[in-house]
C-alpha cells in the first residue's frame, strides 16, 4: 500500500489509501479525528450520519463530498448502471454453469485508464481484452489479500483464526500465481 499524505496522530501514523482521493489537499489526521469523534459519540460509523455530519462548512469532512446535487445524481447513477451491468448472469445451456454476461475492462489509452465493459463471449475471443480481463481479475485478488493481510495484522499472533487466514492468504496468493500465467 502506498502511503501518501502520512500524519502522525499520537503513535499512529494516520494517512490515505492511495488512490482514495488527493492527499495533498485533505489531511487525512484531520478526516481521521472527526470519524474518531462520530464512532465514539454514536458506537458505530454509518456513512448516512457520515454525510449528515459533513454538510456542516467547517467539518473536515465536507470538501470530500460532492455538493452540487445534479454531479452527485450523475454519479450515484453510474453506480447503478455498474451495479445494473454487474448484476446480470447467464447460463448458455442446462448443463453449463452461471457466468457473468459482462466483462469489466480497464485499458490504458494516450488520454489515461479506461474502464468499461464487454460481452464474456467477445473477451475470451480478444486476446487484448482478455488479457486485460485477467489484469482486472489479479487487481482485485491483490486487493482482497491486502484486507486479508490487516485483518490478520489485527488479530493477536495467538489467535486461532490466524491459521486459517494464513491458508487463506495461500490460496490468494497461489490464484494470482495462475492468473499471472495467464498472461
Amino acid at each position: 500500500m502506498v502511503r501518501q499524505g502520512g500524519e502522525r496522530n499520537g503513535m499512529a501514523e494516520i494517512f490515505w489509501r492511495a488512490g482514495a482521493v488527493d492527499s495533498q489537499k485533505y489531511n487525512a489526521s484531520e478526516v481521521y479525528a472527526e470519524l474518531q469523534r462520530i464512532l465514539q459519540r454514536d458506537g458505530r460509523l454509518y456513512p448516512d450520519t457520515v454525510v449528515r455530519e459533513a454538510e456542516s462548512m467547517d467539518s473536515p469532512l465536507h470538501l470530500l463530498l460532492e455538493w452540487d446535487e445534479t454531479e452527485a445524481a450523475h454519479q450515484y447513477r453510474l453506480n447503478q448502471a455498474r451495479r445494473m451491468i454487474r448484476g446480470i448472469h447467464i447460463r448458455r445451456d442446462p448443463d453449463s454453469p452461471i457466468e457473468p454476461a459482462f466483462v469489466n475492462i480497464r485499458i490504458q489509452t494516450d488520454e489515461g485508464s479506461v474502464r468499461y465493459y464487454q460481452d464474456a463471449r467477445v473477451v475470451v475471443q480478444s486476446d487484448s481484452e482478455f488479457t486485460a480481463a485477467v489484469e482486472v481479475l489479479t487487481a482485485k485478488l491483490v486487493a482482497a489479500q491486502m484486507a486479508l493481510d490487516a485483518l490478520k495484522g489485527m488479530i493477536g499472533r495467538r489467535d486461532a483464526r490466524r491459521q486459517r487466514l494464513s491458508a487463506v492468504t495461500e490460496a490468494l496468493i497461489t490464484a494470482r500465481e495462475l492468473a499471472k500465467a495467464l498472461l
